[in-house]
């Protein structure tokens, strides 16, 4: 058994708050120890990054593999991704440690381990089945929940998990011309690996058994302060997020498009006016949280506090964007029962000044290694999006909100479909600034300039937009829509078990439109691309409307070789 530093219960010892002073025969905490954790943490957290950004590289199978009934299957024709998913059960097999490797952490990590493994398995288990393969891919979707389930009894059970998963997010990646976004899934996936592969670790010397659920605090830290560092790093300046970015366009972009659509006119605008009058507390809250995290590991109340800050942020971006990040703020949850239960079992001493400063040090690799998603950008008054409107067969005209085209909904809720238009765009989704482009310096202002007079935002467009109109990709787009229409009728009972048991979508911004569902079948769809801006009372204006796309429904779909040499 390898060595571990002791932090066991004295009668009388505890101090408030659940930390237990240390064992007197312990390093101290001013010395050894600081050292230890930090060698423990730059070892676990490099080792677990290295090994997940490997996997997840390795795992992008070619459009081919998903056609077939199980990618599963064809992952065999790779023997490094087999290679990176078999090391650790290997190593499990001839250690014989599990959870226990982890003494009396090991439960507390366990218990987060199988939550956060269990929110992910429940949302790609259930998705939509792919109109693109016309493929179930059940075995990838009853592997899931069996792994998540191993992962309470062996901890290697991580390396096949998330395997698969990444197997099953690959198919997202196609067609290439889409920009398919792996952020809701980047901080649980990063916790599960360094819970699983740092207990293995522990097994073998690697990292004392006590670092791990400190090195997952760390992994939570970076990534919630990357986010914080980028809304710090923007071209206008640090303190121009904190003092000018108006956070209140989002929630009125996102009410634009169909978020909150009961809302009538008068009623969006008295709730912008709150959120705009209270945009400097918001703004201040946002970045104390982000930037917060951190500290995690000085105290288990601190963390529980920080934790529970962070799950309020994510309810108030869902609660006026639309923006659902569940599965972070389950993380957050699962972490805060870990951390509960280190206290609870007496382990509350390795949280202090030490872990924190030694956290701190090992921020720099976890940002290196780890590569968290810099969530930072200016909200600007200008909001470009994509209504899809389908006609049926009478002639009826139905609006296609983005859940139709599950489970490509979150790209066709991001709306990032500028390859159709011949007009520059200036934002990205939600009237977010998000270039680093030197035209997009001081955007959110230039935009505010123009003062809505469409006019002026076309020069502006013309001077400082982006060109992306590509026919090639709008062909790709065109075929993606008409599958979607096109769907068999047999799969229509699947289709709706798996709605019955899905997972919240991550974006669900809904519609304004008469809702399509199966009513009839389809004869054409319209592609409109809708810029919008929103002025301080509230006002939203239509600022250039165009019809970007049209689709005849009953054109044969043609493969994707034949329309290219077409």
């Amino acid at each position: 058994m390898p060595h571990s530093v002791s932090f066991r219960r004295k009668p009388n010892s505890s101090r408030p708050g659940g930390v237990v002073d240390e064992d007197p025969g312990a390093a101290s905490p001013r010395g050894g120890l600081r050292v230890l954790m930090l060698v423990g943490l730059c070892l676990v957290i490099g080792t677990c990054g290295l090994w997940r950004k490997a996997l997840e590289h390795h795992s992008r199978l070619d459009e081919g593999a998903y056609r077939s009934f199980s990618p599963l299957i064809c992952v065999m024709r790779h023997p490094v991704l087999v290679a990176l998913a078999a090391a650790p059960v290997v190593l499990a097999a001839a250690t014989g440690a599990g959870w226990g490797a982890l003494g009396e952490t090991g439960q507390a990590v366990r218990i987060a381990a199988v939550i956060m493994a269990s929110v992910l398995a429940w949302a790609y288990a259930t998705y939509e089945r792919n109109y693109l393969y016309e493929r179930a891919h059940l075995l990838e979707r009853l592997a899931l929940p069996i792994l998540a389930c191993a992962i309470w009894m062996h901890p290697a059970a991580v390396a096949p998990f998330l395997m698969v998963l990444f197997v099953v997010l690959g198919q997202f990646d196609h067609p290439r011309t889409f920009f398919a976004t792996r952020t809701p899934v980047r901080l649980p996936i990063d916790l599960l690996s360094t819970a699983g592969i740092g207990a293995l670790l522990a097994s073998v010397g690697v990292g004392e058994p006590g670092v791990v659920p400190i090195a997952m605090l760390a992994v939570f830290g970076a990534h919630y302060a990357a986010a914080g560092l980028a809304k710090l790093r923007l071209a206008e300046g640090v303190t121009w997020w904190l003092r000018r970015n108006e956070l209140v366009n989002l929630f009125i972009n996102a009410h634009a498009q169909g978020w909150m659509s009961r809302l009538s006119g008068k009623s969006a605008a008295r709730l912008a006016g709150i959120l705009r009058r209270g945009t400097p507390v918001l703004a201040a809250a946002t970045l104390a949280v982000e930037l917060g995290a951190v500290l995690a590991p000085v105290h288990p109340w601190v963390a529980v506090g920080v934790l529970g800050g962070c799950i309020v942020l994510h309810a108030g971006i869902y609660a006026t964007s639309a923006i659902n990040f569940y599965k972070w703020a389950t993380a957050d949850a699962a972490l805060i029962v870990m951390t509960l239960v280190l206290v609870e079992s007496g382990s509350g001493g390795m949280f202090g000044w030490g872990a924190l400063w030694a956290t701190l040090l090992v921020l720099p690799l976890a940002m290196v290694v780890m590569a968290p998603v810099r969530l930072g950008w200016s909200d600007t008054r200008l909001c470009i999006y994509f209504r899809f409107i389908a006609v049926g067969e009478s002639g009826t005209t139905y609006e296609l909100p983005a859940a139709f085209f599950a489970p490509l909904d979150v790209i066709f809720a991001q709306g990032r479909f500028y390859f159709l238009r011949r007009r520059p765009h200036l934002v990205d989704t939600f009237g977010c600034n998000t270039r680093r482009d030197e035209r997009a310096n001081g955007l959110a202002e230039a935009i505010c300039a123009t003062g809505g007079d469409p006019e002026a935002i076309t020069r502006l467009c013309a001077h400082r937009g982006l060109k992306k109109y590509d026919p090639a990709s709008a062909n790709v787009l065109e075929e993606v829509i008409r599958r979607a229409c096109v769907r068999p009728g047999r799969h229509r009972w699947w289709r709706r078990l798996l709605r019955a048991c899905a997972a919240p979508k991550h974006i669900d911004v809904g519609m304004r439109g008469v809702p399509y569902h199966d009513d009839e079948p389809l004869r054409e769809i319209i592609v409109r691309a809708v810029e919008t801006y929103a002025h301080p009372s509230g006002r939203i204006d239509t600022v250039h409307d165009e019809v970007v796309l049209r689709i005849n429904v009953g054109e044969p779909v043609l493969p994707a070789a034949t329309r290219r040499a077409a």
